[in-house]
């Protein structure tokens, strides 16, 4: 990078830290990853969070700036000692304008400070429309890059279904403007569903945002989200020692589930028994798993990371065993292009909750 921060923003960046909030596993309630939250924003003489990125922009400082407070957070986070856990930091889509915008910079810094990319999170935001040329060959490079990408504030833009469409993410986070009051709006309630059922459809998984209550938690849990970060699990704090490796004492209200053969749904606790197989076996092999145990009702799948994303039930290969031309098809069909290439043909990876 051949930018650098003026003195004065140096000094900003000097009175800037990062508080962490957990997000935890609706399925076993362990803590799948830490939302790092920026503070000292006001410390450092901004009016609010909005305004530091807002004026950064207007400099043309907004990409360096990030750059430092990426390695700010994600140093924090390395030395955390929460190995298994993913850290979530927030993206400004505008940081893609700036006249000295590189790829590979995320990717050098987390090497440096021993920090795997699957571990990483990057979350996009709604506020501004990725209109730039480049915004969908620039995300491509950081899913590449072994990156995960994420929704963030998912219904509170103007982007919406677009940046979905768009950036292809792996995780989408609701708004918490759709969890209040879902008690008592059935119109939240009913395009919550909608939003989970559509996710989940294009092998995405949802966390729900900005929970504060148990009513919240039964209520998300019920629409199908997988994960919950918000205060009535824990609370943002600017050290670790908060943190702790399950939540399911807090999640135990919304924990109960009904049986898979009821649902439809594998638990994660479930898909552990099993052997799995990995994200991107072909569907015949997977086809094979289920002839040479008949007994199998679901086989999990896991990802790169030995971690259980979802799980193929049975029963949606049953219409190809008995069509003459199923198992000719079934052939020709691959697991890597992703669930949304698999609707029409019926077959569906079920995201474990």
């Amino acid at each position: 990078m051949e930018t650098k921060l003026p003195p004065v923003w140096r000094a900003a960046l000097s009175r800037l830290d990062f508080a962490f909030q957990p997000i935890a596993n609706f399925g076993d309630g362990s803590c799948y990853g830490s939302k790092a939250l920026l503070r000292g924003w006001d410390a450092a003489g901004f009016a609010s969070i909005a305004e530091l990125f807002d004026l950064a922009f207007a400099d043309n400082l907004l990409y360096v700036l990030d750059l430092e407070l990426r390695r700010k957070a994600f140093r924090k986070f390395a030395e955390s000692g929460m190995d298994q856990a993913k850290i979530f930091y927030n993206l400004d889509n505008r940081l893609l304008q700036m006249p000295d915008y590189t790829t590979g910079n995320t990717l050098h810094i987390a090497e440096e400070l021993g920090l795997s990319p699957t571990r990483i999170v990057l979350e996009l935001s709604e506020l501004h429309e990725p209109s730039i040329t480049g915004f969908d060959r620039i995300i491509g490079s950081y899913r590449n890059q072994d990156f995960r990408i994420a929704l963030d504030d998912f219904g509170s833009g103007y982007a919406g279904l677009k940046l979905l469409d768009r950036a292809e993410p792996d995780i989408v986070k609701i708004d918490r403007y759709f969890i209040a009051g879902l008690g008592e709006d059935p119109r939240k309630a009913y395009f919550l569903g909608k939003i989970v059922a559509l996710a989940h459809l294009m092998g995405i998984t949802v966390i729900a945002e900005g929970v504060e209550t148990e009513h919240e938690l039964r209520l998300c849990t019920e629409a199908g989200c997988e994960m919950v970060q918000g205060f009535f699990v824990a609370r943002p704090n600017l050290g670790f020692g908060e943190l702790r490796p399950s939540y399911l004492e807090a999640l135990s209200p919304a924990t109960q589930r009904r049986s898979a053969s009821q649902t439809g749904q594998v638990s994660r606790e479930d898909a552990l028994l099993l052997e799995p197989i990995e994200l991107g076996t072909a569907i015949a092999d997977v086809l094979k798993r289920f002839r040479k145990n008949p007994a199998l009702t679901f086989v999990p799948v896991v990802n790169s990371d030995q971690e259980a994303v979802g799980a193929y039930l049975e029963r949606d290969f049953r219409q190809y065993v008995f069509s003459p031309f199923g198992i000719s098809l079934l052939e020709h069909l691959s697991a890597d292009r992703g669930p949304a290439a698999r609707q029409g043909h019926g077959l569906r990876l079920f995201r474990l909750r």
